[in-house]
């Protein structure tokens, strides 16, 4: 079995068994200009008209014409000749975080390429990859599941690092599906018990990024479940592991903290939940909104009335909303103090 062989065969079956419109009514795509290298080393040269597990079938010119197939196992190599019409610009666009038009792109290309999605990764397969992150990146999360699914009955040929990355976005289709049990089982089995931990544990070889996300989904199905003071902790900890290096998920994450604080003021209007409630809208607007809030949660920017009516001191004439304003949000100050706790032990232990 060749290498190329060995990487389709490896690579249909990771992406087939994640369980994660229909690509069968693909649209009409420009054949691409390949060169094939078989085992004996010898090139040939033509237009990719479609892939799979056994053939790859390669025309005689880019209508498709004089369609010749080519086993699998009998090639080493394939090197595109060209890249897709609008492949540069979507990718400029996923590059720049214009995730709104990327999706639009990459939706586009995936379904003109689907006939060839089985050559590991290539312009197929990546398109559709790229179109699941988008529909992650742009809150999709039903488009997300039902895609997600789609894999299983139309896989793509992906590599060991996309491989990984797609089985990150399963539990992001469980939450597009409403199954919050199933997220938090997902986000236990990456944690660990500790005994002299108070709470499990993320496991230690999982990247930061990861844990944010995990958190912020954690926090997403425990408000699902109605349990709100786990799901808040769980949404500051995803702000304060993040850190502002991923500020979509940032923007997530504070817009579920203050909806779920909304919804809880409308049931109890106490003076802490109203000072919690102001303390994330302000952070909301100055570290996230670049000093704009969703016009939503205006009304959370009210000061609450023992803050409003503190007075000022003699000589530095602060107002109480003012020094609100000067203090971390208490439930961030909590979740980062925690997060400091647990980042020290395992130094300690170090």
């Amino acid at each position: 079995m060749t290498i190329f062989n060995q990487t389709i065969h490896k690579f249909v079956l990771g992406a087939a068994l994640l369980t994660v419109g229909s690509w069968l009514d693909q649209a009409e795509a420009k054949n691409l200009s390949v060169t094939i290298t078989d085992t004996q080393g010898r090139p040939m040269s033509g237009f990719l008209a479609g892939a799979t597990r056994e053939v790859l079938r390669i025309a005689a010119n880019e209508q498709g014409q004089g369609i010749t197939e080519v086993k699998v196992d009998q090639v080493d190599n394939i090197t595109f000749n060209e890249s897709p019409d609008g492949w540069s610009e979507a990718l400029k666009q996923f590059q720049a975080q214009d995730f709104s038009g990327a999706e639009v792109g990459f939706t586009k290309l995936a379904r003109e390429l689907g006939n060839i999605a089985l050559v590991p990764d290539e312009y197929g397969a990546l398109a559709r990859y790229y179109q699941l992150e988008c529909l992650k990146r742009n809150g999709k999360l039903p488009q997300l599941a039902t895609a997600l699914g789609e894999l299983r009955s139309s896989p793509i040929a992906l590599g060991e690092y996309y491989r990984e990355q797609l089985v990150r976005l399963r539990p992001w289709g469980l939450a597009g599906k409403g199954d919050w049990d199933g997220v938090l089982a997902y986000v236990a089995e990456q944690q660990e018990e500790r005994e002299d931990a108070p709470r499990p544990r993320f496991k230690a070889e999982l990247p930061r990024s990861e844990i944010v996300e995990l958190s912020y989904l954690a926090g997403l199905a425990q408000l699902g479940r109605g349990e709100n003071e786990a799901g808040l902790e769980n949404l500051y900890r995803a702000l304060t592991l993040n850190d502002g290096n991923d500020l979509i998920l940032s923007g997530m994450a504070i817009n579920k903290a203050l909806a779920a604080l909304d919804a809880m003021l409308k049931e109890s209007e106490s003076d802490e939940l109203k000072r919690e409630a102001y303390s994330i809208a302000v952070f909301y607007r100055d570290a996230i909104g670049k000093g704009t809030i969703d016009p939503t949660y205006m009304h959370l920017l009210k000061a609450p009335p023992k803050l409003a009516e503190q007075p000022a001191g003699p000589e530095e004439g602060n107002s109480g909303e003012a020094d609100a304003e000067s203090e971390t949000p208490q439930g961030l100050e909590e979740a980062a103090a925690s997060t400091a706790e647990e980042a020290a032990e395992e130094a300690a232990e170090e």
